[in-house]
């Protein structure tokens, strides 16, 4: 009986572990250049530039990361300019712009937003995403812009 409490102790640890790296993952940022502003704390990465955490990807032409105000060794958030591309589980997000808050594991994309997932489309003018939560929000743009979406539904044939 102790054998099987010690097991289901170390299970129960290893899925708490996992849990905590999961949200901890490492953030990898490449590109054609990299420019450092001590004055700002803000690291630039500039031409193809992409960003890497996990199964989530940001791409644009530039992305700008901001150090946490609190500890300066931390990236706190994302911002992507110029042709924007998200990707994450299957879905394709194009926009404008994207800040995407690493503490609040929120991502905001403006401007042209297009929604990709298989056959189906959304578009719109701002979308927000809380990865803890799961719920998303896609707003149309101004003068009475609505929200447009297509979505293919798989039809059964009568036999």
């Amino acid at each position: 009986m102790k054998k099987i409490i010690i097991i289901f102790k170390f299970i129960f640890l290893m899925l708490i572990v996992q849990s905590t790296m999961a949200t901890d993952e490492p953030l990898e940022i490449t590109a054609e250049k990299m420019e450092w502003d001590k004055v700002s704390e803000k690291a630039v990465a500039i031409g193809n530039a992409i960003a890497v955490k996990g199964d989530k990807t940001l791409m644009a032409e530039r992305i700008i990361a901001n150090l946490d105000k609190k500890d300066n060794k931390q990236i706190s958030s994302l911002r992507a300019i110029g042709r924007v591309v998200f990707l994450r589980e299957g879905e394709k997000i194009t926009s404008r712009e994207a800040l995407y808050d690493i503490e609040k594991e929120m991502i905001t994309l403006v401007g042209n937003v297009n929604f990709l997932k298989e056959d189906n489309v959304m578009r719109g003018e701002k979308l927000t995403i809380n990865f803890s939560t799961g719920v998303s929000q896609l707003i149309g743009g101004g003068n009475s812009e609505k929200v447009k979406m297509r979505y293919n539904t798989e039809r059964i044939e009568k036999e």
